[in-house]
């Protein structure tokens, strides 16, 4: 799907509130309501807009650290990496998994309620990955930025 700059802005204006009425998306992007609600039918139905989500304070509900992750991998075989995609796809606690060139072959970001909660996620990773060879891990000590916000277009609009 090839997207367009009234595509865009609508994206824009959903990420930063995905419970903004097509009525006011219309007004801001100069569109109808009901071109507005088709061009987000098909942008979903395209694969687009992959969901829609309520952003959780974590430390509000209990789950205060972040970790940083590090993992290297032993032998980087398609099928040992896709059984480690399942297994992350799985950890609700996992927030990103990056594949990555460098120093290390995935990055984590991982929330948890203590240190002994992270120690037993690390140990069921390692457990059922046979094909991580080392894991190191940084404790965040603030988080200055979170977001799933991607760039759309110019913000000018």
């Amino acid at each position: 799907m090839i997207l367009d700059r009234g595509d865009r802005r609508i994206l824009s204006l959903l990420q930063r509130d995905c419970l903004v009425p097509a009525e006011l998306i219309a007004e801001k992007t100069g569109m109808s309501a009901s071109s507005v609600l088709r061009r987000i039918r098909k942008m979903r139905e395209e694969g687009v807009i992959q969901g829609q989500v309520t952003v959780v304070d974590a430390k509000k509900v209990g789950v205060p650290l972040t970790f940083v992750t590090a993992l290297e991998i032993e032998r980087e075989r398609k099928d040992l990496l896709s059984q480690l995609r399942k297994w992350l796809d799985r950890e609700d606690s996992v927030q990103q998994a990056i594949y990555t060139t460098g120093s290390a072959d995935v990055y984590l970001i991982i929330l948890a309620r203590d240190v002994e909660s992270y120690d037993a996620i690390t140990q069921r990773l390692v457990e059922e990955n046979p094909n991580i060879r080392r894991l190191t891990t940084s404790v965040a000590l603030q988080t200055y930025k979170r977001g799933i916000f991607v760039p759309t277009e110019d913000e000018s609009f």
